[in-house]
């Protein structure tokens, strides 16, 4: 959900005014937002977040988590030092010109110091043979660990980090040398990143440290991601329709986005680098050895202006032989997220033949500010809906597996192609006022059986629509036990309209913008998302039990729940769900692929232990890995197998895509459902 501050309290505004007006020079903007982010951390934060001692104290820790959360670059002295700023990281918020952020600078500044120590000791590391045959181990989460008490006990940590860093290449069948090559880089490129970081960087480490105390989804973004947070809303973006990676110093072109104007102009291909932007007819601005978001700053810009790139083609041989490109920037609709359908003809378990279209959803897409030509999910699935409709399908499953979120509103109006119109949601705010949020539009665009596939990533609006689809007993969730378990609602507050008028001469786009958590999510029989997701009425093993849910992050909201909503049900599939799941676990037993998903699971769960040392022994991980892959049952590559060259890509028609075999279960039980429900 979407939502826009439009009132602050008056008073929050000027506590932040410096004393003395105007008069002066200029205040900083960091301390200035710094404070207006814990006010509105008080004032608009679902839990009335406060700032006091206990606060600042876990302020600091979360700040050098931040930083440092595998304890490989602080020495113990360094976070003794920063005990004296254990309880006054809240006194100057809101006073005079806002906060002070020489705790913040000062930390940062120490840690960049110790971070250059460790990689050049690390690319020292990388020159010496390694012959990984040392009776030694490491612990790879090192969280809860003490800080190192000097110089060489750090040097071990990392002696033996780059020890399993080039081990793990060897068990991968990484050529040796290519290996250590792409760790120089590594290193190389991360020392480079920290010696660019400017302030409102540090800011946004600071302040998300802050935000994060109060739950895992608030947080602090600088202007240089407001931009990336609207795309990932909007599923579309201004600009060239290209993905950029910086190689070596370079910028480079790792794809083009189909349809988009880069695509389009036949003169731009995967592996060109850019050495120059201009725009217009201004001068070209040199890009060698800038960071990847100045240049996409550089690159993105209104529809309908004119971009000029200097490249230099990848199989140029002359460093010297570049060209201009001129591509008139347009709107770039990202089509590998839109939502997109097929059907699948299906043999049921007597013989007969259905047809079962499956609907893809990777995320619930809206459109932001002025997107003319960008269609909602909603509105696309509609679309597919009646395609599916004309071709008579038996049954639909909507694949939600990888789908985290989005737009609250258009999981209402996806939930309300499948239901005739009442309530799909509830919301309660920090007053515990609560809305409920209907389908007012009568009818439906599909009223056949339905299958909803989820996974642990299906997350927020994916569970809105899952939690009315199974309230409304309109269809049947197959999946993992229960969805992510993200209940919250967040709104997004621009921070330059309220400090525009306090601080003199601020450019625009300037204070960043605070995602806030405000409300909590409620189905609309009462019961919260937060922290317990979605349960599936027909559970099926999936490869996702690596994954972390809601309940396991760091200060995750509680479940609570609220009266129900008034509804009408648009079925009764009580009676139906415990047969569909007996004959869902009869074809699980004898599925080989599903069954290992199963084992997989117990087994990591058995062994789950993330302080457990890993050899670093050749031999020991060998004998190790084997034994692993056994229980298992994953036969290991042929080593005798050819393979192509890193970069180049194998014939799309000898491709031979993997079975989903999660996705045919669905369909199975969408089958089941058919034949239960005539």
């Amino acid at each position: 959900m979407r939502r826009f501050v439009t009132m602050v309290p008056l008073a929050l505004l000027l506590a932040l005014v410096p004393n003395g007006g105007n008069a002066g020079s200029p205040p900083e903007v960091e301390p200035m937002v710094t404070a207006m982010v814990s006010q509105l951390m008080q004032f608009k934060h679902l839990t009335n977040s406060q700032m006091n001692d206990e606060t600042s104290s876990r302020w600091l820790d979360r700040y050098l988590y931040t930083l440092d959360a595998n304890r490989m670059y602080f020495l113990a002295s360094d976070i003794q030092e920063f005990e004296k700023y254990r309880d006054i990281l809240d006194d100057d918020l809101g006073r005079g010109a806002g906060a002070d952020l020489q705790p913040s600078r000062e930390i940062w500044e120490v840690c960049v110091k110790r971070r250059a120590e460790r990689y050049a000791f690390a690319l020292a590391e990388l020159e010496r043979e390694h012959d990984f045959s040392a009776d030694e181990s490491f612990v790879l989460d090192r969280r809860d660990k003490p800080w190192a008490t000097n110089s060489a006990e750090l040097d071990e940590l990392w002696r033996k980090q780059v020890t399993e860093q080039l081990l793990s290449g060897v068990l991968a069948k990484v050529d040796p040398a290519e290996r250590v090559e792409q760790l120089q880089e590594s290193y190389q490129i991360r020392a480079k990143q920290d010696l660019e970081m400017e302030e409102m960087d540090v800011l946004e480490y600071y302040l998300s440290a802050l935000t994060s105390l109060s739950d895992p989804h608030s947080r602090y973004f600088k202007p240089a991601e407001r931009d990336n947070f609207e795309i990932d809303l909007s599923n579309s973006v201004e600009g060239i329709g290209a993905v950029l990676r910086v190689r070596r110093e370079y910028t480079t072109i790792e794809d083009l986005v189909p349809g988009g104007p880069a695509k389009r102009s036949l003169a731009l291909q995967k592996g060109d680098r850019i050495v120059a932007v201009a725009q217009g007819d201004e001068d070209a601005t040199q890009i060698v050895g800038y960071r990847i978001d100045k240049v996409v700053k550089l690159i993105r810009g209104k529809k309908g202006t004119v971009v000029n790139l200097t490249i230099l083609p990848v199989d140029a041989e002359d460093p010297t032989a570049t060209k201009v490109v001129t591509i008139i920037r347009d709107k770039v609709v990202l089509k590998d997220k839109e939502a997109k359908s097929e059907i699948h003809e299906v043999t049921g378990p007597n013989g007969d033949s259905f047809s079962v279209g499956v609907i893809n959803v990777p995320t619930f897409y809206a459109p932001v500010g002025n997107t003319a030509g960008v269609n909602t999910v909603s509105a696309d699935v509609k679309i597919l809906l009646e395609t599916l409709n004309e071709a008579n399908v038996d049954a639909v499953v909507v694949d939600l597996r990888e789908n985290t979120g989005g737009s609250l509103s258009e999981s209402i109006d996806l939930t309300g192609l499948f239901i005739d119109k009442g309530p799909v949601v509830q919301v309660r705010d920090r007053n515990n006022v609560v809305d409920i949020y209907k389908d007012r539009k009568a009818g439906q665009i599909y009223d056949g059986p339905l299958v909803v596939l989820t996974s642990p990533y299906s997350a927020s609006a994916s569970e809105i629509f899952a939690g009315a689809i199974q309230d409304y007993d309109r269809g049947v969730i197959v999946g993992s036990p229960t969805t992510h378990g993200k209940g919250s609602v967040q709104t997004v507050i621009g921070l330059d309209q309220y400090l525009m008028g306090i601080v003199p001469d601020m450019e625009p786009e300037t204070a960043g913008m605070l995602k806030l958590t405000t409300a909590l999510f409620y189905r609309v029989n009462g019961a919260s998302t937060q922290g317990r997701g979605i349960e599936a009425d027909v559970i099926v093993p999936t490869p996702y039990v690596f994954h972390e849910y809601e309940k396991d992050l760091d200060d995750a909201l509680a479940w609570d729940e609220i009266p129900a909503a008034s509804f009408k049900s648009s079925g009764n599939l009580d009676g139906i769900i415990p047969q569909l799941a007996t004959r869902s676990a009869s074809r699980v037993d004898t599925n080989e692929v599903l069954q290992r998903f199963d084992d997989r699971a117990a087994k990591w769960l058995a062994e789950k232990d993330e302080n457990k040392p890993i050899s670093l022994n050749l031999e020991t991980r060998k004998a190790e890995r084997e034994k692993l892959m056994r229980d298992l049952g994953i036969e290991d590559e042929d080593e005798d197998k050819e393979t192509p060259p890193d970069g180049e890509d194998s014939d799309p028609e000898e491709t031979v895509s993997m079975p989903d075999d999660v996705l045919q279960e669905a369909l199975m039980v969408a089958i089941d459902l058919i034949e239960l429900t005539r």
